[in-house]
This record gives C-alpha cells, structure tokens and sequence, in this order.
C-alpha cells in the first residue's frame, strides 16, 4: 500500500477515546510489540483481529 514511500508509517488507536484529533499533534510511547503486521483478506478478520489487539494492549498496561 505504502511501499514506494521513504519513511516509516505509524498508526495508533487509542483504547476508549471517541474525538477527533485530526491535525493535532500526539506522542507515542512504546510500551510493548502485540504482534507482527499483518494483511486481511476480509474487513471482518481485520476488526476481529482490532478486537484481539485492544484486549492484548489492556493486559500489556494492566488495564485488564
């Protein structure tokens, strides 16, 4: 999708938040790697795996 592109690309979903930060600027921080990437061929895997993802996330920052 991005591959001709020069530089890295990061996407970060925030767990319970629902505004719109658009043009905003944010920090991450690394806390731990869920998984590796990976493709979908359905967009109900890919929200399924979102699902997974989240659940993994809140174990990682103890929210869980």
């Amino acid at each position: 999708f991005y591959e001709s592109q020069p530089f890295s690309l990061l996407e970060a979903h925030l767990l319970d938040f629902s505004g719109d930060l658009y043009d905003e600027p944010a920090s991450v921080r690394f806390v731990a790697r869920l998984r590796d990437e990976l493709r979908f061929d359905r967009v109900e895997d890919l929200v399924a795996q979102i699902g997974r993802d989240c659940d993994d996330a809140r174990r990682a920052l103890g929210l869980s």
